[in-house]
């Protein structure tokens, strides 16, 4: 018989929260000039991060690695993304003319690829989901060797770290002196150095989720022992979320959303600093009702809900965009959050139910 896990409730919140961000910005119907927008936008750069401190934490608590039940995850995972990507063609090609080769298909299908006309460019989280499977067995065994294990990963981490996130804030502040000083601008060059490509700082979140699940307890008791539980974490937020929007504000020349995204978001220092303060925030708040809420209709759900809600969203922008454009506001730009998100948890709850279906949202 085949025992079911006990949840843990705090992280299916946080999976909620960070699904619910992921949903708000992309295809946004948010008008140019909103501050309270661009605000929102930049704390939705915790999403990610978040997903892969519980990605991360869950996957390092098991108690062995079974070699072909691990090789069964990473190949229903490819798998699974495939036949998504295929859905996604046969869905674009319903509404516009999509023109390919055989080997531009193949390349699309199997090979990561893309396909002019078909939106995937929010798949690069599966492509990087592959990637730290890829490295996860032995970061698992670090794990499980604590006395010798640990300080190895604690010292990938700091690889990690200033690989892809440190380097980017390095060269961020030479960018302001050189603009200050008129001299010319130092650049650190990451691949010439550091290892791990361009998903090193999600596996830099995937191992640190880890180390936070594993050390929750003491965590929590010395916020409990210095009474940090609530100011320090919402203390982050603030700081990582004001940092994020001056970084912004000193690319663009502004503090309204702009219809621009900040650049190389998941590799900033502040992203690190506001992924954090919202990880602790929610392991530190009691669960409530409208958490469990959360919790259990889109923290339980948000496999489905990300592969369905971009074509949603596009469907929505197609048909309904140009008719509505001249409303484009914040509140508008939620209520697309929240019909998007019961409609996708609505279909992943029904495929669930179907024998075959069911691993496409899983």
């Amino acid at each position: 018989m085949r025992v079911k896990k006990e949840r843990i409730e705090y992280l299916d919140l946080l999976k909620g929260i960070s699904i619910i961000l992921v949903v708000f910005c992309h295809k946004v119907t948010l008008s140019s000039d909103t501050i309270l927008g661009n605000i929102i936008m930049a704390t939705a750069w915790a999403a990610v991060p978040n997903f892969f401190f519980v990605t991360g934490g869950l996957m390092h608590q098991s108690k062995e690695l079974k070699c072909e039940k691990y090789l069964k995850k990473v190949f229903r995972a490819y798998v699974v993304l495939c036949i998504w990507k295929l859905l996604y063609l046969l869905f674009y090609s319903t509404f516009q003319e999509i023109t390919f080769s055989k080997i531009d298909l193949v390349k699309y299908l199997f090979m990561f690829g893309d396909i002019s006309g078909v939106e995937t460019g929010h798949l690069w989280f599966m492509y990087a989901y592959l990637f730290v499977l890829l490295f996860y067995p032995i970061s698992w065994f670090l794990f499980k060797n604590e006395k010798d294990g640990h300080p190895i990963l604690i010292f990938l981490l700091v690889i990690l770290f200033a690989g892809s996130i440190l380097v980017t804030s390095c060269n961020f502040i030479f960018k302001v002196i050189s603009d200050l000083t008129g001299i010319g601008q130092l650049t650190i060059s990451v691949l010439a150095v550091f290892p791990f490509g361009r998903y090193g700082n999600m596996l830099f979140f995937f191992i640190a989720g880890g180390f936070l699940l594993f050390y929750r307890e003491k965590i929590k008791k010395v916020m409990d022992t210095r009474n940090l539980n609530l100011c320090f974490p919402i203390l982050t937020i603030i700081i990582g979320t004001l940092g994020l929007v001056f970084v912004k504000h000193y690319e663009t020349g502004t503090f309204t959303w702009n219809n621009t995204y900040l650049t190389n978001g998941y590799s900033r220092l502040m992203t690190v600093v506001l992924s954090l303060g919202l990880y602790l925030l929610i392991q530190n708040l009691p669960v409530k009702k409208a958490g469990r809420f959360l919790a259990k209709w889109f923290g339980t759900n948000t496999m489905g809900i990300y592969y369905l809600h971009m074509p949603l969203l596009v469907f929505f922008q197609v048909n309904l965009g140009p008719y509505f454009e001249e409303y484009y506001s914040f509140g508008a730009n939620i209520l697309k959050t929240f019909v998007a998100l019961l409609i996708c948890t609505g279909i992943t709850l029904v495929l669930k139910r179907i024998p075959g279906l069911k691993v496409l949202v899983e």
